[in-house]
């Protein structure tokens, strides 16, 4: 199922349940899986904190492209959880950022198979 982003389309499995959440000039996205667990968390707006507070210094960096978008994206781990954060340009001011932190390898996978169908709008 295509889910609308407010400038993007994510492609969601049927046993994920997205949560929108509307701030005055962004909007943010949580899908949960099956057991209500989050698995992502998107902020899309005007004014994102890449990377977060929670991205050590040590993180590993990269960019590349998702679907014809420019991305930036930090990766680390934290314990159990594998932590990843993306950043991915929707046009000249609008941005995602793609969060998640999770304890297993298959949630890891999931999550970035979400972001990786993030395509733009047309």
């Amino acid at each position: 199922m295509d889910y609308d982003l407010r400038g993007a389309w994510l492609t969601l499995p049927r046993f994920i349940t997205p949560v929108k959440r509307h701030g005055p000039d962004f909007d943010t996205f949580s899908f949960l899986d099956g057991k209500k667990k989050q698995v992502l968390f998107v902020y899309v707006g005007y004014a994102p904190r890449f990377p977060s507070d929670s991205a050590p210094k040590s993180a590993r960096r990269g960019a590349g492209k998702i679907h014809g978008l420019a991305f930036q994206e930090v990766r680390w781990q934290d314990g159990k959880h594998a932590c990843r954060e993306v950043l991915v340009k929707l046009d000249p001011r609008l941005a995602a950022h793609c969060l998640y932190s999770v304890s297993g390898q298959q949630d890891a996978a999931l999550a970035d198979a979400l972001i990786a169908s993030l395509r733009r709008k047309r």
